[in-house]
């Protein structure tokens, strides 16, 4: 008589394995991106004509779209959902972990907004932006959340449901080049949009980087927590 680890808790303890210090990986793109903030706002000017004047009315509204996948307005029902799953799974402190991330980069953004004072690109802009312009809002907020679920916290969701072993292993695949992605392209579209400068952006990812590496060590010191909350993941086969 042996006790064996069910399938779903297995697969939910993959992406802590899969991605071996990946908090320091974060915090370290993160001082990287800050220090690039700080070299690109001397670029600032040139950097933001070269992008913006490729922006025109035909395309100025694929940009906008694109802006929006890093508009709270898209992002919050997305953490919304994505936390009340892991409560439904029994995953308290991964929900709480997520949600925290979340508001801290919300907060962190405004303050730095309000401390820095830096205003808007002298151009005429593409979309409606209010407040001052650095860091990015949009660029920290998909970084927090496209990053979140890529390192993890959409794993368990997905990759733990049974008779989805498929999907999973699809969506394992495709979630790097989607959600990397995702916060490049939000970010790039806030420049063509003459919103931002380029360094609010590279600031803005630099403070969704930092959050989400915090919201990995919260979840990570969840586990053994969650790991007893969940004792009928585990049984007792019988065999020898």
């Amino acid at each position: 008589m042996h006790s064996t680890i069910h399938p779903a808790e297995a697969k939910a303890s993959l992406p802590a394995a899969e991605f071996p210090g990946a908090e320091r990986f974060l915090l370290t793109s993160c001082l990287a991106l800050m220090t690039l903030a700080v070299f690109l706002w001397n670029l600032d000017d040139p950097l933001l004509h070269a992008v913006y004047r490729l922006t025109h009315a035909e395309n100025a509204a694929i940009w906008r779209g694109v802006s929006m996948l890093g508009s709270g307005l898209t992002l919050t029902p997305v953490v919304a959902a994505v936390a009340l799953s892991l409560v439904w799974r029994g995953r308290n402190l991964s929900a709480l972990a997520l949600a925290l991330g979340w508001a801290a980069t919300g907060l962190t953004v405004e303050y730095l907004k309000w401390l820095l004072d830096r205003s808007r690109p002298p151009v005429t802009p593409w979309s409606f932006a209010r407040g001052n312009a650095f860091p990015s809002a949009h660029a920290a907020q998909a970084a927090y959340v496209y990053l979140s679920l890529a390192l993890g916290f959409l794993g368990p969701i997905i990759t733990g449901a049974p008779g989805r072993r498929l999907l999973g292993m699809f969506l394992r695949k495709a979630r790097w080049v989607i959600l990397l992605g995702l916060p490049a392209v939000v970010g790039y579209s806030r420049v063509a949009l003459g919103v931002h400068w380029p360094s609010d952006v590279a600031a803005g990812w630099a403070v969704g980087l930092f959050f989400c590496a915090l919201a990995l060590v919260l979840r990570g010191s969840s586990r053994p927590q969650e790991a007893r909350a969940r004792p009928e993941e585990s049984d007792d086969t019988g065999e020898s």
